[in-house]
């Protein structure tokens, strides 16, 4: 069993094994939860499209908050993107900020989405993600295992640090998010156990 207080435990512990930090991850939670893996895998597929469906929620521009000062960021951010090729940030990183914007939008409207790790940096993960399945067209199940590694990183940050604005700010909140992010791309981007850790 992990006690996921490491990153570096966590990086060593893969590569000595010589898989990625997902597929230890997903063997880990399964032994603990008692369940198969691919039963674990496909909870986890769920909440990946879980993650779509709060990106296409949130992209329309007339759905706004309940206390309706804020709505259509998301959709404005993408239609720049169509428009402009991206702008300075060029169009698949303006592309992911539109679609992390749209999930926040499709949460501040009471909709449904994934707290990764919660719902206020709910569209770090996503943003990354979808985009990477949709724009560069990364195999689902190759994204959905990323999301293990991501959630390994986000429950060492949890024990060892903090994942909460109320206790942190929000760089607990969207830090941690941004760390685990750059983990799960670096492992799609097929980078070594110890390259997802430096991410």
């Amino acid at each position: 069993m992990i006690k996921y207080t490491s990153i570096k435990e966590l990086c060593d512990a893969a590569t000595k094994r010589g898989i990625k930090i997902s597929e230890l991850c997903l063997e880990d939670q399964a032994e603990e939860m008692q369940l198969p893996k691919e039963e674990l895998y496909a909870m986890m597929e769920k909440n990946f499209d879980v993650m779509v469906e709060s990106v296409k929620k949130g992209n329309d521009p007339n759905l706004l908050s309940t206390s309706g000062l804020t709505g259509g960021e998301g959709a404005k951010m993408l239609q720049y993107s169509d428009r402009t090729g991206g702008g300075l940030s060029g169009s698949f990183m303006t592309r992911a900020i539109g679609r992390a914007m749209c999930v926040s939008n499709c949460n501040a409207a009471m909709g449904r989405i994934v707290a990764t790790p919660t719902a206020g940096s709910c569209g770090i993960l996503p943003g990354c993600l979808v985009s990477m399945y949709e724009d560069k067209g990364f195999s689902k199940r190759d994204v959905v295992m990323s999301i293990f590694t991501a959630g390994a990183f986000g429950m060492v940050i949890a024990q060892m640090a903090s994942i909460s604005g109320a206790e942190g700010g929000c760089q607990a909140e969207c830090g941690s998010a941004s760390g685990m992010a750059a983990a799960a791309l670096v492992e799609l981007m097929g980078g070594s156990p110890a390259s997802c850790g430096d991410a």
